[in-house]
């Protein structure tokens, strides 16, 4: 083996150290480096004369081969690149559900998969949206939307039927939780002058990551229920997507309820009925859609301004996701 020879080798073995490279994998770049540059058997005559020893200009070429060469190795055995971030879901993909208002707490927005859309500011509008009996407190809004890529476009009404799409820009803050920011109206129905400000809604049903981590205040005290008034409200089963719907006192008979957890409570609940409280502490769910099934027995209820609490003795329509304790956080 010539010096040149020797020196090409070792500057392979040199820059190949560390990187994985067996020996045969240097013999072998060495082979094929000679192969490339008509050096595959050795020669004793002058340099300069063919067949002669490679010259300064060869042997800077080959200078240039280890080079690349190492640029090879070095391509072949980089890291893997780390995996890209897991994409969260669109806008689109989990807007059908039932949303509450960050910062508006009476304020409970059903989007449903028909691209209608319906806002309410008091359990009697989820537990009767389609009358029009309701005092127009209860229901907020009326619309349609639809979804392109990050954008919502929401379409009302005014009093003459004339539309007016209002835009916002939605931008994710986590699997359940959009930030909305306007981005203005157009359309005869508009009404001059109306200003929208940013806001936060976060999906509580069906359940979400953001809509499972959902709290309330803390409540001082909390009473053992004599009647339904302390039931009134909007309820949300903490560390789950079930929602409870119980209506203001209209009779001894009791009050409707609706029960709900896949984010049709409006339409489609999972149950409903009448709710009674015949004694203190004990709360009493009879179905009536579906009529099957048997009475929902509750005990140990004891409500505050913000939560109540209460031990599961007969669950036959599986309302409860499978929970013995209940503890229940007020929507509105």
């Amino acid at each position: 083996m010539s010096v040149d020879e020797r020196q090409v080798r070792d500057g392979f073995t040199a820059y190949v150290k560390g990187l994985g490279m067996t020996s045969s994998d240097v013999e072998r770049m060495h082979r094929e480096l000679q192969v490339r540059l008509g050096e595959g058997r050795p020669s004793r005559r002058p340099s300069g004369q063919p067949g002669g020893p490679p010259s300064r200009r060869r042997q800077w070429v080959a200078a240039v081969a280890v080079a690349a060469g190492v640029a090879g190795a070095l391509w072949v055995h980089r890291p893997d690149p780390p995996p890209p971030p897991a994409a969260g879901p669109t806008l689109a993909e989990q807007l059908v559900g039932v949303w509450h208002g960050v910062g508006d707490p009476r304020l409970v927005t059903v989007f449903h998969a028909d691209g209608t859309e319906l806002s309410f500011t008091d359990p009697e509008g989820l537990l009767h949206p389609a009358t029009d009996k309701l005092p127009p407190e209860f229901i907020g809004s009326a619309t349609r939307y639809r979804v392109q890529g990050n954008t919502l476009v929401l379409t009302t009404a005014d009093a003459t039927g004339q539309p007016c799409d209002f835009t916002f820009t939605g931008r994710g803050q986590g699997d359940g939780q959009v930030e909305l920011t306007p981005g203005g109206r157009v359309g005869p129905g508009c009404v001059a002058g109306a200003t929208l400000s940013p806001s936060t809604i976060v999906r509580i049903s069906p359940a979400s990551p953001a809509g499972l981590s959902y709290s309330v205040a803390a409540d001082s005290t909390l009473t053992p229920v004599s009647t339904t008034n302390p039931l009134h409200g909007t309820w949300l089963l903490k560390g789950t997507g079930v929602i409870l719907a119980v209506g203001a006192t209209g009779s001894a008979a009791g009050v409707d309820y609706r029960i709900d957890h896949k984010g049709t409570i409006d339409v489609a609940a999972d149950n409903s009925g009448t709710l009674t409280v015949p004694r203190g502490g004990q709360v009493v769910l009879k179905s009536h859609n579906p009529g099957s099934c048997a009475d929902t027995l509750l005990t140990s209820t004891d409500a505050g301004d913000y939560s109540f609490d209460a031990t599961v003795v007969a669950d036959p329509c599986n309302l409860f996701a499978g929970q013995a304790s209940l503890h229940w956080l007020r929507i509105h």
